[in-house]
């Protein structure tokens, strides 16, 4: 006989968890309904157990089952009884993996303790950075001609997903370019990279670690030890315990308030070791002279020394005992614990005095030996201090590390004016290159008294319509590439197309002086200069005469040496005695090219 068989159709339900791979099946009819309740009771996974990069096992918990999607970030989970159709249904596991490790491009040696970096990655070392301020100090082993960047990271807050790197990270990494060695600071704000300042060239880094750079071959490796000092508003890097670079801003590092500490590379393979943070060491300072002891929190770098004196004596140095045979270097300073520092005294010593050559005065220092520690340095209006020298014409320069004397010995104070954006051509002019502030020179007193006055003056080659550019005077602008910047103060009158433009600059903010904020108007100024502005084609270059005679409560404006204008006699505002900057030169915005020549200034008689 033949027999035959008789089928029922029946539904799958798969329930697959663990990674995946692993999955339990359970056979129903078209239209059982499976409920929640009963869906858990079925099978409960194990939990997950993953194993970090230091090899420490961390469980993740069954958390639901999703009716779609394979993993944490598509899921859906099920919400509803099932309805059994003729169609299998799958289930996936998903787990609370909120305490596991993520994933990272970095592997870890445990018995040499080194990090070896696997692709590009941000990994956190300690998840909470002591309060600033405090120090993170990391050893790294680069490849020279490796591209990318690497580097210890700081107030680091990273997300709790895999690979991250720089997605929804915020934090900021000084970074050696393993290329070139140079320098760059990354800042990654809400997993927005951007460079946090403009590139360190190699030359703008410690020579000694310039050194170390260009002797290794290519390919070979280099160790170095990078240090980060946080001072909250401020930060320094150090490169082998010497400073590389300082950032000051208070209100800009306010917006990194993560406080993780780690790692940044883009470069592979690069090696990480021994990271470490402290909070600094206690450095005590007894003098030994009678004074209270000082004490000072030493993170990094060179140690900063209290000046104390004692009459008819000098310091020689200090040092860790008190029998006084072990100096310290201070500036290749570096402990590991808190310490105390003897003061050493000689009766036996020179007296070195500066002469800052017109500049604020500064304190004579006697000396005995070693490094030469130099007074602040001086303050003068329109200048920029430079550094000290053996002689008056400041052409031997003094090498603090070099410095020896064998008699009593004054040292000249050197100054410069403030860079600008300005070309100096061969016959004494200058051509507009940017929107600039620009000292050229000084008179003796910026306001003169009894009738007399200064006079400023410059011939100005300009396109017509086009400004504005004119003479600055009275100004006091003792930074680089100053224009209207803060601590900057000086009075300006201007070509302003074909009109005048008299203004102000106080402590970096801009006014004009006349009233309604206005310009003194074309029709206004002298027929001479009108006639000769209505005949020059648009477009075409205007030479002028601009000048003008200061007497201190007022100034009067001349074009072509003819009278422009008279401002502080008509009851104006602006009390123009407070501008006591002693400096002129120009002031320009000008779109095009521009030439300024025959510049001076002076005092005249009335």
């Amino acid at each position: 006989m033949t027999l035959y068989a008789k089928w029922k159709e029946i539904t799958y339900l798969y329930l697959y968890y663990g990674n995946g791979t692993d999955y339990v099946r359970y056979e129903y009819d078209e239209g059982d309904v499976v409920t929640l309740n009963e869906l858990y009771d079925l099978f409960t996974p194990p939990a997950l157990t993953e194993t970090d990069i230091l090899g420490t096992e961390h469980e993740a918990p069954f958390k639901n089952w999703s009716i779609e999607g394979y993993d944490e970030n598509s899921h859906v989970e099920l919400t509803s009884d099932i309805e059994i159709g003729k169609k299998h249904v799958i289930l996936v596991a998903q787990y609370d993996k909120s305490k596991v490790p993520v994933k990272e491009f970095i592997t870890y040696n445990a018995e040499k303790n080194i990090y070896t970096t696997t692709g590009k990655v941000d990994h956190v070392f300690f998840d909470e950075a002591p309060q600033t301020p405090y120090a993170y100090v990391t050893k790294m082993t680069i490849v020279k001609g490796k591209g990318g960047a690497v580097g210890p990271a700081f107030r680091m807050s990273v997300p709790n997903i895999d690979y991250h790197y720089e997605t929804d990270s915020t934090y900021l990494s000084p970074g050696i370019c393993p290329g070139d060695g140079t320098m760059q600071i990354s800042s990654v704000l809400n997993g927005k990279w951007s460079r946090f300042v403009s590139i360190i060239p190699l030359s703008g880094l410690p020579e000694a670690w310039a050194e170390k750079f260009n002797s290794a071959d290519n390919g070979a490796e280099i160790e170095l030890t990078m240090t980060i000092a946080d001072k909250g508003s401020s930060f320094d890097v150090y490169i082998d315990n010497e400073l590389a670079f300082s950032y000051s801003g208070a209100s800009v590092l306010a917006k990194y308030t993560g406080k993780g500490l780690g790692l940044r590379s883009s470069s592979t393979p690069t090696k990480f070791a021994d990271p470490r943070v402290n909070e600094g060491f206690t450095v005590t300072f007894d003098a030994q002279n009678g004074a209270e002891n000082v004490s000072v929190r030493w993170l990094a770098g060179a140690l900063e020394t209290p000046e104390f004196t004692k009459e008819g004596n000098a310091l020689e140095g200090w040092y860790f005992d008190l029998k006084l045979t072990d100096r310290a270097d201070e500036d290749k300073f570096y402990i590991t614990e808190d310490v105390t520092l003897y003061a050493k005294w000689s009766d036996e010593f020179f007296v070195v005095s500066f002469d800052a050559q017109g500049g604020s005065a500064c304190q004579s220092k006697n000396w005995v030996s070693g490094k030469l520690r130099l007074p602040d340095a001086p303050k003068k209006m329109n200048m920029i201090f430079i550094g000290w020298f053996y002689d008056e014409e400041c052409t031997m320069p003094v090498d603090v590390y070099e410095f020896s004397t064998d008699k009593d010995v004054t040292l000249y104070a050197a100054w410069r004016y403030p860079y600008h954006y300005l070309t100096a051509n061969a016959d004494g002019s200058y051509t507009y290159t940017k929107k600039t502030l620009a000292v050229l020179g000084t008179v003796e007193n910026a306001l003169q008294k009894d009738g007399g006055y200064n006079e400023y003056s410059q011939t100005i080659t300009m396109t017509k319509g086009d400004g504005s550019n004119g003479v600055a005077f009275r100004m006091d602008a003792g930074v680089d590439y100053a224009y209207e910047t803060v601590g900057t103060s000086y009075l300006s009158v201007q070509f302003a197309g074909s009109s005048l433009r008299i203004s102000y600059v106080d402590d970096g903010v801009w006014r004009r002086l006349l009233p309604n904020n206005a310009d003194y108007v074309f029709n206004k100024l002298p027929l001479s200069w009108q006639e000769k502005y209505n005949a020059a084609e648009d477009g075409a270059n205007m030479t002028v005469r601009l000048t003008i005679r200061d007497y201190g409560t007022y100034f009067t404006v001349y074009i072509d040496d003819t009278l422009a204008y008279t401002y502080g006699q008509n009851g104006e505002t602006v009390d123009l005695t407070k501008f006591t900057g002693n400096g002129y030169g120009v002031r320009g915005s000008s779109a095009k090219t521009v030439i300024y020549s025959d510049i001076y200034g002076k005092e005249a008689n009335a």
